[in-house]
């Protein structure tokens, strides 16, 4: 945006001059000699809002600056330019979406993003995404769509944010904290690494969503292929093969969070996740997502969920991890936004809460659907288990690597 006069800063980062003033007295900002700011001063200033907000006045975060622990010096390396503001308030720009307006607000929270009060205003940028967001997911029959299109890739987003942003701190900002005080050692060792990952990161990203839209619309396309040549009786139909639901969950993790601390437990999580993955992909299935100290896995057929998950346990057990135990259900799942739901994805659950450290339980479904002489893995019956939450017995089966 070039150079910034003093009121012309504080009305792009939507604050006081007054507030300019006290951060240029702080340190925070520095005026060039003609008294101009530039754009990277707003990221300044939302930066030391930040820290304001999370009780960190501008008394300390002077301190900080004067005594080399923080800096703002290079901050236009880590934060993009946002661009210019809007000339106009929240509330002119949801007028200027129409039928689409009153949708701002719950898409503004799917996304994550904080819903701004009717007299701020966004920066252009904002406008022009938010825009395109309702306008490609306006599909006219149920305004709820944008809102769950909204919450898909904004958990999503959050999820790879927030777990990058801790592994680059597990390995290159905490050690270095435990060896350093000053900005000036750790800046030529931190900004480096952390500017090119945020530099490569929105391409990134965008190869491997294109990636995964090829392979999700190949897959979609095919599976309606099949269908239509089914109903002509042109294609012979597959045999029915419920899909599988395995909750696998680490024993005494809760107590390992208690004497080892949450760091360590919340490493052991990640390792979970890692392997799952690892071991269901193979099978035809995936990690749907992490339950704390569990995983639940989606498999196109039980064979794939029963060894896969079998794979996991010794993968558990090999990694030295508290001992995982499972439990494993096949039948009709509800697919709703990348998540499965239903009595089958609630027996899963409940069998491995049942299960021993150490071992898997399927239901009667899953041995159906696996063949009994299968080289692979056997079932042992164990009774009739009464499980929480299920209104029922459930006759529940052992399963083991054959041999």
């Amino acid at each position: 945006m070039g150079n910034l006069s003093r009121i012309d800063l504080a009305s792009e980062a939507g604050t006081t001059p007054g507030r300019v003033d006290a951060l240029v007295r702080a340190g925070v900002l520095r005026p060039g000699p003609d008294g101009s700011f530039t754009s990277p001063d707003i990221s300044r200033i939302r930066l030391a809002d930040a820290y304001e907000r999370a009780g960190i006045g501008l008394d300390l975060v002077q301190l900080a600056l004067d005594r080399r622990w923080v800096t703002f010096e290079r901050i236009d390396d880590l934060y993009r330019d946002s661009g210019p503001r809007s000339s106009r308030t929240v509330a002119e720009f949801r007028e200027s979406l129409g039928s689409r307006g009153p949708l701002l607000t719950p898409v503004l929270a799917a996304l994550g993003l904080p819903n701004p009060a009717d007299d701020d205003v966004l920066n252009e940028r904002d406008e022009q995404r938010l825009s395109a967001f309702l306008r490609i997911w306006d599909l006219g029959d149920d305004p709820d769509v944008a809102v769950r299109a909204g919450r898909i890739i904004g958990e999503a987003m959050r999820r790879v944010v927030d777990g990058w942003l801790e592994l680059f701190a597990e390995h290159v900002t905490r050690p270095l904290e435990d060896r350093t005080r000053t900005v000036d050692e750790m800046s030529p060792i931190v900004l480096p690494r952390a500017a090119t990952i945020i530099s490569e990161t929105p391409d990134l990203l965008m190869w491997l969503f294109q990636r995964h839209l090829d392979a999700g619309m190949d897959a979609q396309n095919v599976a309606s292929m099949e269908a239509g040549l089914a109903r002509e009786g042109l294609l012979p139909e597959r045999p029915a093969r419920p899909p599988a639901i395995a909750f696998v969950d680490l024993a005494g993790y809760t107590r390992l969070t208690e004497t080892q601390g949450d760091e360590l437990a919340a490493r052991s999580a990640a390792r979970l996740a890692e392997l799952a993955d690892v071991a269901a992909r193979p099978r035809g299935g995936r990690l749907v997502k992490l339950l704390g100290d569990g995983a639940m896995l989606h498999f196109h057929e039980p064979r794939g969920a029963v060894l896969a998950t079998l794979d996991l346990i010794a993968a558990i057990r090999e990694a030295g991890l508290p001992p995982g135990h499972a439990g494993i259900s096949a039948g009709p799942v509800v697919a709703r936004d990348g998540d499965y739901f239903g009595h089958t994805v609630n027996l899963a659950a409940r069998l491995s809460a049942a299960a021993d450290p150490g071992i898997v339980l399927a239901t009667r479904d899953v041995v159906e659907a696996v063949e009994q002489d299968d080289p692979d893995a056997r079932f042992e019956p164990v009774g009739e288990l009464e499980l929480k939450n299920v209104g029922q017995p459930v006759a529940a089966f052992r399963v083991e690597r054959a041999g």
